[in-house]
């Protein structure tokens, strides 16, 4: 059980990483440069 349970965490980790990656490239893709540090701010100011 904990095994499974251990294995479980690793996928769930690897798609989050996955998902994070291609988010990113599509980020990079259509937003440019500029308005991404304008909403990395906000994010951190809001």
């Amino acid at each position: 059980m904990v095994e499974a349970l251990h294995q479980m965490e690793i996928g769930v980790q690897l798609v989050i990483r996955l998902s994070g990656q291609i988010s990113t490239r599509i980020i990079r893709r259509v937003v440019p440069m500029q308005h991404r540090r304008v909403a990395m701010r906000r994010c951190q100011n809001g």
